[in-house]
């Protein structure tokens, strides 16, 4: 495989996946306030362990913002760790694979091994454009994460993960709706300040090197129906947010979709190290 491009993504959508809790989820180690979201369960159809996001009380939009952009990674074939729904008590979450110490390394790029990851050169491009694209301002080095695929060979592949922030916040939807009305036309923000990624500890930015493998990204982005982005749509449970919110996602990633090359050209001063 050629590290300095990213990989050819399919361009797929695949049904989301509902499965049921089998017995008393267990709270992660609580790291931050966001990380109070995060319980692990097995399941009861497969009994796998698999890990869920809740909402917060000043945070309900953490499951709906990480499943709209884990689903529209995979259709534009950026790998992400199999987005689900997990139901707790009749009530339901976002859910992922779950991982243990010795199948991950979260600091990915603060370790030497990042480089040996099948995918590491085309990941970091991946991930700029799905930033843009979702205007994701949670970047960071924890956010980029190595899974063991093959222990006997110690072959390891990136994923992006982490992604309550996308589409521009996981405030509560009459202010989220503000932002995604805001950046559905203004594309000379990233999004503030703020934005992880521009911080010191986002040292993945100088792997970033070349313009044209992250036109070729976009390209794929670019590529995604506009059907697979409305299956994903109405893949949102109806307890999670109004219609019109997610409407306004709808309009929000379509028209950063189609300019998803003229934010990156705007952008392209934030990457040091970025040629053509």
């Amino acid at each position: 495989m050629n590290h300095d491009e990213p990989s050819d993504g399919q361009l797929e959508f695949a049904y989301v996946q509902t499965f049921t809790a089998g017995g008393n989820p267990r709270q992660l180690a609580v790291t931050s306030k966001r990380s109070k979201a995060l319980f692990v369960v097995n399941c009861a159809e497969d009994e796998v362990d698999r890990v869920f996001k809740t909402t917060l009380p000043d945070l309900p939009l953490i499951p709906l913002h990480e499943l709209v952009a884990a689903l529209l990674a995979r259709a534009a074939g950026i790998p992400v760790l199999n987005p689900c729904i997990v139901k707790v008590d009749e009530q339901s979450w976002f859910g992922m694979d779950y991982l243990t110490g010795d199948q991950k390394l979260e600091y990915s790029l603060s370790g030497p091994i990042f480089d040996e990851a099948e995918n590491a050169r085309g990941i970091v491009y991946e991930a700029v454009c799905l930033d843009a694209w979702l205007l994701n301002p949670d970047r960071h080095d924890d956010n980029l994460l190595l899974r063991l695929e093959n222990a006997a060979k110690s072959i390891w592949r990136a994923y992006v993960i982490d992604h309550n922030k996308a589409l521009g916040s996981d405030l509560p939807e009459a202010m989220a709706e503000k932002r995604l009305d805001k950046f559905s036309s203004d594309f000379a923000s990233w999004v503030d300040h703020t934005t992880a990624w521009l911080h010191p500890q986002a040292s993945w930015t100088d792997r970033v090197v070349s313009f044209t493998c992250l036109e070729k990204v976009a390209e794929r982005i670019q590529g995604i129906p506009s059907g697979t982005i409305d299956a994903v749509m109405q893949s949102i449970p109806a307890s999670w947010a109004s219609g019109r919110y997610v409407e306004a996602i709808r309009s929000f990633v379509l028209s950063r979709q189609k300019a998803l090359p003229a934010i990156l050209r705007t952008h392209r001063d934030k990457f040091p190290r970025l040629g053509l």
